[in-house]
């Protein structure tokens, strides 16, 4: 881990081994100028890895954002299906209404017109 940050990549674990072979090879005397192009290589790569790290992430989002719009489309053309079915149904409960109306209708003509002929009756039960 390298200041408290947890990278590991094929290229950081390069560079990591490579700054311990020249520590190593040193026995651990290393001048100032030595550990500050070290730090400069390991900022630089970090940047690097920070880069892709955000440039990944942006992609994440975008698509994230172009599955929350296509959601929205969906959402709007389910809407407007239900919208087109509830008027279909609407209208289909008024036809049926009327059609009953009329069967109930001549129902009730027909009982009329059977009931004024005498010794005919009209029994609905058992």
């Amino acid at each position: 881990m390298i200041g408290g940050i947890g990278f590991k990549t094929a290229r950081t674990e390069i560079i990591i081994n490579r700054v311990l072979l020249v520590v190593d090879s040193r026995d651990l005397r290393m001048s100032g100028d030595e550990l500050q192009k070290m730090e400069e290589i390991l900022s630089r790569h970090l940047g690097v890895l920070s880069e892709d790290f955000q440039h990944k992430l942006s992609i994440v989002a975008e698509g994230q954002q172009m599955l929350a719009e296509r959601l929205d489309r969906f959402e709007d053309r389910v809407e407007k299906r239900m919208d087109a079915l509830e008027n279909t149904i609407m209208n289909v409960d008024v036809k049926l209404t009327k059609k009953i109306d009329a069967v109930a209708a001549d129902l009730t003509a027909h009982r009329a017109d059977t009931e004024s002929h005498r010794g005919y009756r009209v029994c609905e039960g058992k």
